[in-house]
């Protein structure tokens, strides 16, 4: 299941993303890189996420996103808005147990 993240309101997003990675290699001044084989296979790089892009998509590293890209100086820049792998229900369900056990310990 997919979460749309980062949207403004303004222009319809795309239908999902054309590529799919894990947000990885943070960086301090906020932006990451996304680990995804088809961008790397097709532009030879990582996709770059710049800060803004992180912030506004409340990205993390870890999450599995999927995204379409632009080219900045001929390397791949992942756009907002992007759509963010949510858990499953029944993943859901038991962090929703686990975390009602918690409440009552």
């Amino acid at each position: 299941m997919w979460k749309l993240a980062g949207w403004s309101g303004v222009k319809p997003p795309a239908q999902n993303g054309k590529f799919v990675g894990t947000v990885s290699k943070l960086l301090p001044n906020g932006s990451a890189f996304v680990t995804c084989p088809d961008v790397v296979s097709t532009h030879g790089y990582e996709a770059f996420v710049n800060p803004n892009t992180m912030k506004v998509c409340s990205l993390a590293q870890g999450e599995v996103v999927a995204f379409n890209i632009h080219l900045v100086a001929g390397k791949p820049q992942m756009l907002a808005p992007c759509w963010k792998r949510s858990m499953t229900a029944a993943a859901e369900a038991a962090a929703a147990a686990a975390s009602a056990v918690n409440a009552r310990a």
